[in-house]
């Protein structure tokens, strides 16, 4: 009886160090709507939070930049206007993070790198010009130290370039994915137009690119101006017909395709990846909306994924607070939280 006892504690006991099962690994998650009444947003790209503070970028309101409280839970303004004054925008890409209290994203329009500095006693944002760059072929550029610059784009032999804002190169690493060898006969700028994705810094060394037409991401590290991978998902490859144009290069995604992933957020620790799944030819205009969010380590291991209730257009993560940020159309663009 006592043998029997004992093998039973031991079993489950077993069962308890069970690493994760597949429920874990498809976490349900509900929202919470944050309230925000004087709140217009309309098409809201991305969102980044800095201290108590939420920051998101719209293309069609007067001016770019959201400002929220998340503390008070109160709508502070809206900054960014749009013009070709030295401060003004044109066409902001993506925020990121520069320090404490300050964000940064490029406006391929104007050539520059704009500075956005969040005040916080009197609640404000101030918009600077950063740098000026000479980069005509970047989708994105992101300053990791003083005078040196991260950038992904059309490039004739890269994916990325380690840079100064006058274009002198220090490095370069990766050609633009491709599935077999017709496929690579085709130029690596013509692959850069059908692997574009969503680059993701975590403020320090690391930063994760997943394309937006094929189930891919790269994980990478920085280290003395050298990119160095740590680890690659390669599910599926783009489905795409290339066009020849006399100006630059165009392809033509199939609308059969799935749209993989749409936004993407990093931390020292995770890469939290939206999914999408949908094709364009079913869901129109709703097809970068998603409920899936994949977490993996900087190794590229799956750590767990959530399914959200509701589908988000773009989200932030705050891993302090175990809460994830986004926007939702419900079916106004809408504010609201998902608790880990």
């Amino acid at each position: 009886m006592n043998r029997i006892i004992v093998l039973l504690i031991f079993t489950l006991l077993i069962l308890g160090c069970t690493p994760t099962t597949k429920e874990e690994r498809n976490i349900p998650l509900s929202h919470e709507v944050i309230k925000l009444p004087e709140t217009i947003i309309g098409n809201a790209y991305c969102l980044q939070k800095v201290g108590n503070f939420l920051i998101v970028l719209d293309y069609s309101t007067e001016a770019f930049f959201h400002l929220i409280n998340l503390k008070s839970k109160t709508y502070k303004g809206i900054y960014g206007n749009r013009g070709q004054a030295p401060d003004d925008f044109i066409h902001p890409g993506r925020l990121h993070r520069y320090s404490n209290n300050q964000l940064c994203c490029f406006d391929s329009s104007k050539g520059e790198i704009k500075l956005l500095t969040i005040h916080t006693q009197n609640e404000t944002i101030e918009c600077s010009t950063l740098y000026r760059v000479d980069q005509n072929h970047a989708f994105e550029i992101i300053p990791i130290d003083k005078d040196i610059l991260l950038t992904n784009g059309a490039f004739e032999k890269s994916m990325f370039q380690i840079c100064t804002p006058q274009n002198d190169i220090l490095s370069f690493s990766e050609e633009y994915p491709y599935k077999d060898d017709q496929e690579h006969k085709l130029s690596n700028q013509l692959r850069a137009m059908a692997y574009q994705g969503i680059l993701s810094m975590n403020g320090q060394n690391k930063f994760a690119y997943a394309t937006s037409n094929a189930h891919q991401i790269h994980f990478y590290q920085i280290e003395n101006n050298q990119l160095i991978k740590l680890a690659k998902i390669k599910d599926s490859y783009a489905r795409y017909t290339p066009e020849g144009t006399t100006s630059g290069y165009s392809v033509v995604n199939d609308g059969d395709s799935p749209e993989c992933f749409t936004d993407l957020a990093v931390t020292n620790n995770h890469v939290y990846a939206l999914y999408s799944g949908r094709t364009f030819k079913e869901h129109r205009y709703s097809y970068r909306e998603s409920k899936h969010l994949f977490i993996y380590d900087w190794n590229g291991k799956p750590v767990k994924s959530y399914r959200l209730d509701i589908p988000i257009v773009c989200f932030c993560i705050d891993e302090e607070e175990q809460k994830i940020y986004a926007i939702a159309n419900l079916p106004n663009p809408t504010l609201v939280s998902f608790s880990l």
